[in-house]
Protein backbone atom coordinates (compact mmCIF):
# COMPACT_ATOMS: atom_id res chain seq x y z
CA UNK A 1 0.00 0.00 0.00
CA UNK A 2 1.23 3.43 -0.86
CA UNK A 3 1.76 5.60 1.61
CA UNK A 4 -0.09 9.42 0.76
CA UNK A 5 -1.17 12.27 2.47
CA UNK A 6 -4.14 14.09 2.44
CA UNK A 7 -6.11 17.81 3.58
CA UNK A 8 -9.26 18.91 3.40
CA UNK A 9 -10.36 22.32 4.21
CA UNK A 10 -13.18 24.72 4.48
CA UNK A 11 -13.22 27.68 2.78
CA UNK A 12 -15.32 30.48 4.88
CA UNK A 13 -15.41 34.33 5.11
CA UNK A 14 -16.28 35.81 8.47
CA UNK A 15 -17.90 39.10 8.42
CA UNK A 16 -17.06 40.17 11.57
CA UNK A 17 -13.76 39.35 13.66
CA UNK A 18 -15.00 41.10 16.82
CA UNK A 19 -18.03 39.17 17.34
CA UNK A 20 -18.52 35.67 17.79
CA UNK A 21 -21.86 35.00 16.41
CA UNK A 22 -21.27 37.14 13.24
CA UNK A 23 -22.67 35.48 9.98
CA UNK A 24 -20.08 33.40 8.48
CA UNK A 25 -20.28 33.13 4.67
CA UNK A 26 -19.51 29.72 3.34
CA UNK A 27 -17.17 30.01 0.38
CA UNK A 28 -15.48 26.66 -0.82
CA UNK A 29 -14.34 23.37 0.35
CA UNK A 30 -10.66 22.30 -1.05
CA UNK A 31 -9.46 18.74 -0.68
CA UNK A 32 -5.99 17.23 -1.74
CA UNK A 33 -4.37 14.20 -1.67
CA UNK A 34 -0.87 13.63 -2.59
CA UNK A 35 1.05 9.76 -2.73
CA UNK A 36 4.16 8.90 -2.49
CA UNK A 37 4.91 7.93 -5.94
CA UNK A 38 3.85 11.46 -7.01
CA UNK A 39 0.40 11.21 -8.12
CA UNK A 40 -1.59 13.70 -7.11
CA UNK A 41 -5.19 15.16 -6.99
CA UNK A 42 -6.43 18.44 -5.89
CA UNK A 43 -10.41 19.57 -6.13
CA UNK A 44 -12.14 22.48 -5.38
CA UNK A 45 -15.74 22.87 -5.05
CA UNK A 46 -16.64 26.82 -4.82
CA UNK A 47 -19.54 29.02 -5.48
CA UNK A 48 -19.34 31.19 -8.09
CA UNK A 49 -20.69 34.30 -7.00
CA UNK A 50 -22.02 35.34 -3.27
CA UNK A 51 -25.51 37.17 -3.31
CA UNK A 52 -26.30 40.71 -3.06
CA UNK A 53 -27.58 40.35 0.67
CA UNK A 54 -24.19 38.61 1.52
CA UNK A 55 -21.99 41.06 -0.19
CA UNK A 56 -23.48 43.56 1.69
CA UNK A 57 -21.58 42.07 4.83
CA UNK A 58 -18.22 42.06 3.44
CA UNK A 59 -16.25 44.69 3.50
CA UNK A 60 -15.76 44.38 -0.48
CA UNK A 61 -12.88 47.70 0.10
CA UNK A 62 -10.74 45.36 2.29
CA UNK A 63 -11.64 41.97 0.20
CA UNK A 64 -11.99 43.59 -3.55
CA UNK A 65 -11.67 39.27 -4.23
CA UNK A 66 -14.92 38.59 -2.99
CA UNK A 67 -16.85 40.70 -5.66
CA UNK A 68 -15.57 38.76 -7.99
CA UNK A 69 -15.11 35.32 -6.17
CA UNK A 70 -14.90 32.51 -9.16
CA UNK A 71 -11.72 34.20 -10.22
CA UNK A 72 -10.30 34.33 -7.16
CA UNK A 73 -11.02 30.44 -6.04
CA UNK A 74 -9.77 29.75 -9.34
CA UNK A 75 -6.87 31.52 -8.67
CA UNK A 76 -6.44 30.03 -4.92
CA UNK A 77 -6.41 26.50 -6.47
CA UNK A 78 -4.06 27.28 -9.04
CA UNK A 79 -1.64 28.61 -6.44
CA UNK A 80 -2.40 25.32 -4.61
CA UNK A 81 -1.84 22.85 -7.55
CA UNK A 82 1.69 24.73 -8.68
CA UNK A 83 3.07 24.88 -4.81
CA UNK A 84 2.73 20.81 -4.60
CA UNK A 85 5.42 18.87 -6.02
CA UNK A 86 7.29 15.59 -5.27
CA UNK A 87 9.67 17.38 -2.83
CA UNK A 88 6.91 19.94 -1.52
CA UNK A 89 3.94 19.28 1.20
CA UNK A 90 0.79 19.62 0.11
CA UNK A 91 0.04 22.58 -2.36
CA UNK A 92 -3.20 23.25 0.12
CA UNK A 93 -0.64 23.32 3.24
CA UNK A 94 1.10 25.86 1.69
CA UNK A 95 -1.83 28.04 0.66
CA UNK A 96 -3.76 27.74 4.52
CA UNK A 97 -1.19 29.95 6.51
CA UNK A 98 -1.91 32.69 3.67
CA UNK A 99 -5.61 32.88 5.87
CA UNK A 100 -5.25 32.12 9.00
CA UNK A 101 -7.82 32.02 11.86
CA UNK A 102 -7.62 36.12 12.48
CA UNK A 103 -8.25 36.75 8.83
CA UNK A 104 -11.38 37.26 7.68
CA UNK A 105 -11.05 34.80 4.97
CA UNK A 106 -10.15 31.85 6.33
CA UNK A 107 -9.07 28.20 5.82
CA UNK A 108 -10.50 25.90 8.47
CA UNK A 109 -9.06 22.65 8.61
CA UNK A 110 -11.39 19.59 8.37
CA UNK A 111 -11.92 16.22 9.43
CA UNK A 112 -12.03 14.09 5.79
CA UNK A 113 -13.84 10.78 6.13
CA UNK A 114 -12.71 9.82 3.11
CA UNK A 115 -11.42 6.38 3.06
CA UNK A 116 -8.50 6.03 -0.07
CA UNK A 117 -6.57 3.46 2.37
CA UNK A 118 -7.80 0.36 0.31
CA UNK A 119 -6.61 1.11 -2.57
CA UNK A 120 -3.33 -0.09 -4.40
CA UNK A 121 -3.71 2.20 -7.13
CA UNK A 122 -4.47 5.91 -6.43
CA UNK A 123 -5.85 6.77 -9.58
CA UNK A 124 -8.57 4.57 -8.01
CA UNK A 125 -9.11 6.75 -5.72
CA UNK A 126 -9.94 9.75 -7.54
CA UNK A 127 -13.89 8.67 -7.80
CA UNK A 128 -14.12 8.33 -4.06
CA UNK A 129 -11.93 12.04 -3.68
CA UNK A 130 -14.40 13.88 -6.16
CA UNK A 131 -18.02 11.86 -4.44
CA UNK A 132 -16.39 13.70 -1.17
CA UNK A 133 -16.04 16.81 -2.27
CA UNK A 134 -19.88 16.63 -3.84
CA UNK A 135 -21.10 15.91 -0.59
CA UNK A 136 -20.14 19.37 0.55
CA UNK A 137 -22.20 20.73 -1.94
CA UNK A 138 -25.39 22.19 0.42
CA UNK A 139 -23.18 23.36 3.05
CA UNK A 140 -21.95 26.20 0.34
CA UNK A 141 -25.90 27.40 0.65
CA UNK A 142 -26.47 31.44 0.79
CA UNK A 143 -27.02 32.56 4.51
CA UNK A 144 -28.53 35.86 3.28
CA UNK A 145 -30.76 36.31 0.49
CA UNK A 146 -33.09 39.22 -0.52
CA UNK A 147 -36.51 38.52 0.00
CA UNK A 148 -38.13 37.42 -3.40
CA UNK A 149 -41.35 37.80 -4.67
CA UNK A 150 -43.16 34.67 -6.07
CA UNK A 151 -43.59 34.18 -9.66
CA UNK A 152 -44.26 30.55 -11.91
CA UNK A 153 -41.94 27.74 -10.21
CA UNK A 154 -38.87 26.71 -12.53
CA UNK A 155 -38.26 23.11 -13.01
CA UNK A 156 -35.97 21.71 -10.32
CA UNK A 157 -32.55 21.20 -11.20
CA UNK A 158 -30.85 17.71 -11.93
CA UNK A 159 -30.20 16.21 -8.19
CA UNK A 160 -26.44 17.16 -7.77
CA UNK A 161 -25.96 20.26 -9.67
CA UNK A 162 -26.21 24.36 -8.70
CA UNK A 163 -25.75 26.48 -11.31
CA UNK A 164 -23.64 28.94 -8.14
CA UNK A 165 -21.25 26.54 -7.40
CA UNK A 166 -18.18 25.83 -9.76
CA UNK A 167 -16.22 22.18 -9.14
CA UNK A 168 -12.81 22.19 -10.31
CA UNK A 169 -10.12 19.58 -9.85
CA UNK A 170 -6.77 17.81 -11.41
CA UNK A 171 -5.09 14.69 -11.10
CA UNK A 172 -1.69 14.13 -12.22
Amino acid sequence: MLKHDKALWRVEFRTDLTRAKAPIVPVAYLLEAHWENQVRWLGMLFRKRLTVSELDLVDTHTWPEMKDLEKFMTRLFDEAWTNSGPELPLGSCVLAPKYPMHSALQFAPQESAVNIDAEDDPVKSFPTLYACLLSFLDELSPIATAPVMPFKPRPAPAPGTRADVELTNKAA
